[in-house]
């Protein structure tokens, strides 16, 4: 217990504070209570500085960092500096409102406020203005943005916002309950929110605030049940499942049981950090902390431990995984991360500008790459390892409007790319030399249509236009294309798919029909496949039914049994798969119920694949070894009888690039990419070229003489998908064999062969969701329809004729993903292992980002987005566990992979150009983000907080809140952190009408499983992060100096460090969801 102060103590005040659990920390003051000194064993000593008004003037971390400021007699902060001597001032008008601040750059950014001291205008370091009017009554009544477009608000007598009209005049409508007289409560959430299009969503609420029911769009309403202190006690789903929560003495949760039954149940110490997790299959998951709150150590239900190390002022040093491989990070004074180190040793540096931007990254060769950018934060020019250069320029809003390629070395424009927006910051158009896209909206910002032009492609479409329809809750229900064939998609009271209808196909009008039937959690358990749409008129084709068991987490199942039928279940058993796992979830067995044949695998404690075993039928094995950054060491790959086959070696070097694999040596360039293949025996080579954004373009076979054998051209459209692949057999002037492809969202809609026959894709929303092909009666191969029939990753691993009546094709993989075999190579498909494209002349997998080479288990490239991905080694496919999840971008780690520590991801190594600041359907996307990310309300006059759903429903047509925030809060230097931000990536967003999300689906906001937890915090950082890149220089002063504030950085570095783990889940395919 800490001595008090009392008037007779001595000049020098000692206290001893029991932190938590024992920790014990001696804080002693001077005699004029100026100057704090704090010792703790673990962190140890700090000293903060006070004026006589109490305000932070100086402040040393336990590692020497020091923090300096000053005050004006008002207690506002005048200045701060850092450890760097990097200083910022403040200025405040005669009210002790802020009015500017200026950076160490001399960068400006200020505000203006009316008699009643609301925010006028606030301009930012580039000169540009944001303004707000208010009524008599202060209640805000117009925002204009930067470009002069103006947000309409009304409220009413008590100040709450009743419409709200955007600059292309939508109308939204908010109704409130009637004040309760008898209590003289005046209720501040909304009731119903009326939208432009005059659907609607209500809530009802408690005494205590807390909504009670949430109805969407369709009339479809869920429910929450609290207990009287307004802890949620049950979530009832619309059709009637529920999930409970019940909680320990101390408000914690301790269980949650869901809608199967399923319970997960949760540990704590006394100062309320989670130990133990137990989920609904007897699986723990086990955490111990160190005396300041630190987490120290997690261990799997395998009993794997990985654990972490700090340094005095709360920085992780290093990482121990399992298997006793160490990841290291290095600081500079100010905490941020000046080198990730992996277990091999590879080190990665980074170098700052006075605003903690990453400007230089460092590989382990030592080849660097340049980022620069403009007085508010964007990316305005990056110099890659090749010293390629691509510009970047904004609109006053900043929307990229155009990227430029530069020629390394000679500035030379190679390629141009430009975008157009609406007021709202709606993409209207987007264009480069090989592709130009435009769109339309309704008045809620839903793409209508989206057209594609590819001018200068052989066999390609023209115009192409998909026209998009939505139901009630804003998912899209119909996309019919320019070319005739639609999908319809039909969702049940969940908003979850029920159904997928396919019509006017090639020359079957026909077309295809699925059903879903779904368990209580939502997942599916039975998939019936109609030829043609009129069911039950047309008998079933195929069924399949999914088994599951309770898995480690609260609402997820882990997939024991896939069963294809044919004839809708009555028929013959076309493909039959059994799985096991062991507790962690890692695969043991598949085994095909059909033959009888059994792969069994096993891993090392890291979730690397190390051997696979199949028996029955055939004897064969896979085997494989590590060194300690991942990288393959040996495979031997055989029949397991009279012997086991021969180890192959692999040679690895600087920056985990594979040399050799013994049968072929690689060479790269500057910036990771393989650039050449050589057979070690025939001389043979394979030579690769790139662009700009790392994208392969060109691939050219050689022969022992040199002469050209193949060349394979891919080209990319300018949201990165390939839209074109181009084969030349030889080298005598072979007319080129074109093939083309054009998509809905990130799917193929359509397929073009050189021949100019069309193959089309049917899939549901989800990437890679393919269910069938279709292609015309008439085709010389493969006419008709054919049914995809996918194994637990979402592998094709048989295709069904139309009517389920036989096996077109049946294909075995290897568990890194290569073709053993085919039981019908000319029914086979490009699309293979995890789904994704294969493309036979060059012995790759497209998936996406980049290629993938399943022989040796590595992509070409490295992960456009480093380690971001979560995985020091950005070159390994899923972190070696191919069993374990899937990666269908090409840009992340899926695998069970070695827990990294920094509290946010590590920078990218180039600004990916997958990020929008504009997009499709999105609005003002920059400030809506900013919004959710300071998590206050949008309106400064308005002194209430919204609800988290109406806050959201909200955001949707109010671009930005006042932003203006109170003066800077004096505190300790900033806290460590392990990662530097990334350069905010100043790309375009997402090409195509993937569906807009649903409107709020929760009625309440529940509580969350620590896990899930974590996860959540990880995903929001991400969501959030270019946003909060983008804010001004004071919030992002303020931000440092309040994380620093928090009693040495504890709680920050805790929640940090939980976020972080788990930035990045797996990609797990899910069967036929949406």
């Amino acid at each position: 217990m800490p001595c008090f102060l009392r008037p007779d103590n001595p000049v020098m005040q000692k206290y001893k504070l029991d932190v938590a659990l024992g920790n014990i920390t001696t804080i002693v003051y001077d005699e004029a209570l100026r100057k704090e000194t704090r010792t703790n064993p673990l962190s140890g000593v700090s000293v903060t500085t006070f004026d006589e008004r109490g305000n932070i003037t100086h402040s040393v971390n336990p590692i020497g960092t020091e923090w300096f400021a000053e005050y004006d007699a008002n207690n506002n902060m005048l200045s701060q500096t850092d450890g760097l001597g990097r200083r910022t001032t403040y200025a405040y008008d005669a009210a002790g409102n802020w009015t500017s601040s200026t950076n160490v750059r001399g960068d400006v950014t200020s505000m203006t406020y009316d008699a009643g001291n609301l925010p006028l205008a606030r301009t930012d370091a580039l000169g540009r203005r944001r303004t707000s009017s208010y009524d008599a009554k202060g209640n805000i009544t117009a925002l204009s943005d930067a470009a002069g477009n103006v947000y309409r608000v009304t409220t009413d007598d008590y100040g709450r916002p009743l419409t709200v009209v955007d600059p292309l005049g939508h109308l939204t409508r908010l109704e409130y309950a009637a004040p309760d007289l008898a209590t003289g409560v005046l209720p501040t959430m909304p009731s119903r929110v009326i939208y432009p299009n005059n659907t609607s969503i209500s809530y009802t609420y408690d005494a205590l605030g807390n909504v009670t029911s949430f109805t969407n769009v369709s009339g479809q309403t869920s429910y929450s049940v609290y207990d009287d202190s307004g802890m949620l006690l049950e979530s009832i789903d619309p059709l009637g499942y529920k999930t409970k929560y019940a909680y320990n003495e101390r408000g914690e949760l301790a269980s949650i049981t869901n809608a199967l039954g399923q319970i997960s149940t949760y540990e704590y110490d006394l100062a309320g950090r989670l130990l133990r997790h137990t989920g609904p299959n007897g699986a723990v998951t086990s955490r111990t902390w160190d005396k300041l709150g630190r987490p120290v150590a997690v261990t799997d239900p395998l009993n794997r431990t990985s654990t972490s190390f700090y340094r005095a002022d709360g920085a992780v040093e290093k990482v121990r995984q399992p298997d006793g491989a160490e990841i290291r990070f290095e600081y500079d004074i100010l905490g941020n991360c000046t080198a990730v180190i992996d277990p091999a040793g590879n080190r990665t540096a980074y170098t700052y500008n006075n605003l903690y931007q990453v400007i230089n990254r460092i590989d382990p060769l030592g080849h660097s790459t340049t980022s620069a950018y403009d007085k508010i934060g964007n990316l305005t020019s990056f110099t890659d390892r090749l010293g390629r250069v691509t510009t970047y320029t904004y609109d006053v809003k900043d929307f990229l409007t155009r990227e430029q390629w530069l020629g390394a070395g000679t500035g030379e424009v190679v390629k141009e790319i430009v975008y157009q927006y609406d007021v709202l910051g709606n993409t209207l158009a987007a264009g480069d030399d090989v592709s130009a896209f435009s769109y339309t909206y309704d008045n809620r910002n839903r793409v209508l249509t989206s057209t594609a032009l590819y001018p200068t492609l052989p066999n390609a479409p023209p115009a192409f236009t998909l026209t998009n329809t939505f139901n009630d809750t804003g998912r899209i229900y119909g996309t019919v294309a320019s070319d005739g064939a639609s999908v319809e998609s039909r969702y049940d009271e969940r908003n979850l798919l029920a159904s997928l209808r396919w019509t006017g196909a090639a020359d079957n009008p026909s077309g295809a029909r699925l059903d879903y039937v779904r368990d209580a959690l939502g997942a599916v358990i039975t998939t019936t496949r109609y030829n043609g749409v009129g069911a039950p008129a047309n008998a079933p084709a195929v069924t399949t039914v999914y088994g599951y068991i309770p898995s480690g987490g609260v609402g997820a199942q882990r997939l024991t049994r896939i069963t294809h039928t044919g004839s809708g279940g009555t028929g013959q058993v076309l493909a039959d798969y059994l799985y096991t796992h062991d507790i962690a979830g890692q695969l043991k067995t598949t085994t095909s119920a059909a033959t009888g044949d059994t792969t069994t695998l096993t891993h090392d404690l890291t979730g690397q694949l190390t051997t696979a075993e199949y028996r029955f039928q055939t004897q064969h094995t896979e085997q494989f070894t590590y060194d300690t950054a991942g990288n393959r060491t040996t495979s031997a790959t055989g029949p397991l009888l009279p012997t086991p086959p021969p180890a192959t070696p692999y040679t690895t070097g600087p920056g985990n690039r594979l040399l050799s694999d013994g049968q072929h040596t690689y060479t790269y360039d500057n910036e990771g990419n393989t650039i050449l293949r050589r057979h070690t025996l025939t001389e043979a080579t394979t030579a690769y070229t790139y662009d700009h954004r790392n994208r392969l373009t060109e691939l050219t076979d050689k022969d022992a003489a040199g002469t050209p054998t193949q060349t394979v051209a891919f080209t990319y459209d300018l949201f990165d998908r390939r839209i074109a692949k181009t084969v030349t057999s030889d080298a005598t002037g072979n007319t080129p064999a074109t093939t083309t492809f054009t998509y809905r969202g990130h799917n193929i809609w359509r397929e073009n062969d050189p021949s100019g026959t069309p193959t089309w894709y049917l899939t549901t929303n989800a990437v890679d969701s393919w269910q069938a092909r279709q292609r015309p009666t008439d085709a010389p191969t493969n006419p008709g329809l054919a049914w995809y029939l996918k194994d637990r990753l979402g592998s094709i691993t048989d295709i069904a004729t139309a009517d389920g009546s036989a096996l077109l094709n049946h294909t075995e993989y290897t568990q890194f993903g290569e073709v053993r075999s085919h039981t019908n190579p000319t029914a086979a498909d490009r699309l293979t292992f995890t789904g994704r494209e294969f493309d036979t002349e060059t012995g790759l997998h497209y998936y996406r980002a980049r290629y993938y080479d399943a022989r040796i288990g590595k992509f070409t490239s490295e992960d456009p987005i480093g380690f971001a991905a979560w995985d020091y080694n950005i070159s390994r496919y899923v972190g070696n566990g191919p069993a374990s999840g899937t990666d269908p971008f090409g840009l992340s780690n899926a695998g069970l992979a070695p827990a990294l520590p920094p509290p946010k991801p590590l920078p990218p190594q180039t600004p990916p150009p997958h990020s929008p600041k504009g997009r499709p359907g999105s609005g003002p996307v920059l400030e809506t983000a900013a919004i959710l990310a300071v998590g206050t309300t949008i309106i400064a006059s308005v002194a209430y907080t919204f609800n988290e759903n109406f806050r959201d429903a909200v955001n949707s047509v109010i671009p930005w809140m006042n932003d203006a925030g109170p003066a800077p809060t004096p505190a300790p230097a900033p806290a460590p952190s392990p990662a530097p931000p990334a350069p905010a990536p100043p790309a375009p967003a997402p090409p195509a009408p993937d569906p807009p999300a649903p409107d709020p689906p929760a009625p309440a906001n529940p509580p969350i499983a620590p896990e899930d937890l974590q996860r959540m915090k990880g995903d929001s950082w991400k969501s959030t992060h270019d946003a909060l890149q983008q804010l001004e220089e004071i919030e992002k002063a303020q931000k440092r100096l309040k994380k620093a504030q928090r009693d040495a950085t504890i709680e920050s570095t805790k929640k940090s460090e939980q976020r972080g783990k788990n930035a990045l889940k797996p990609h797990n395919w899910q069967p036929d969801d949406d």
